[in-house]
């Protein structure tokens, strides 16, 4: 029992409901913990994410670079790819 709990006891609030309010406030506690965590993996995952959009962007501009050079003798295929 801490001082707050005795003091607590002291003006008649119950024991019981002393235990009730500290398992509430760990589960909280618990609680913010696990947001915290999974803050932390989304933003990872965000990164992560990008990462790999920013990886599949470099090799598209160089693909279109590549078939533009390969198609650049038929017009009609350039005109067909919007290149």
């Amino acid at each position: 029992m801490t001082q707050f709990d005795a003091e607590l006891t002291r003006f008649s609030y119950p024991q019981a409901n002393l235990v009730a309010a500290r398992g509430r406030l760990d589960d909280l506690l618990a609680a913010a913990t696990a947001q915290e965590a999974a803050k932390a993996a989304a933003m990872q995952t965000t990164r992560q994410r990008d990462d790999a959009v920013a990886a599949r962007d470099l090799w598209l501009r160089q693909l279109r670079t590549i078939v533009k050079i390969v198609i650049r003798g038929r017009p009609d295929l350039v005109q067909r790819l919007g290149l």
